[in-house]
């Protein structure tokens, strides 16, 4: 099996998109503060959208039991694995025959309101947690599941050359 074709492109603008290649990215990086503005930038959207969040909650937990957040183990840089966090959009266990698979277009596995949290991407915004924790930054290549970096070629790879992104 293979990764689909798109991913080639992805591979090189992230590679040549590493931190610090602008100007005011130079200068931020010169005193060691772009790390510790993207973690304020962070902290700040989250307590911003803690209103919303909560919100999403309920609509999470009232549209079908389990838990809030799902956690499904990605791939950061140098092949550290840790728990990414996410609004659940699915009902529990609805990959426990398939395991984890590619989004497709029409699936029937979310429920409605995860349907919705996707179309609009609001399912990632638990992803600030992982930023918080340093596992993440803001900006960079999404993490992958273990299963498909084992389909990489060494220079897919490279992608893990740098932190994982929202």
């Amino acid at each position: 099996a293979r990764l689909p074709a798109w991913t080639e492109g992805m591979l090189e603008a992230v590679v040549q998109g590493r931190r610090g290649e602008t100007p005011y990215a130079r200068w931020l990086s010169s005193f060691g503060l772009w790390p510790l503005m993207l973690l304020a930038l962070a902290l700040l959207f989250t307590l911003l959208a803690s209103p919303a969040l909560l919100a999403i909650a309920i609509g999470v937990k009232l549209s079908s039991p389990g838990p809030v957040l799902y956690r499904q183990e990605r791939v950061t840089w140098n092949g550290q694995r840790f728990p990414m966090l996410k609004f659940r959009s699915m009902p529990v266990g609805a990959e426990r025959d398939t395991g984890p698979v590619w989004a497709t277009q029409g699936e029937q596995r979310a429920t409605a309101f995860g349907a919705f949290l996707r179309r609009f991407s609001i399912d990632e915004v638990p992803n600030l947690i992982n930023v918080l924790r340093g596992e993440m930054r803001i900006v960079g290549p999404r993490p992958t599941i273990p299963s498909q970096v084992a389909l990489f070629s060494e220079r897919q790879r490279r992608r893990h050359d740098v932190r994982p992104g929202m």
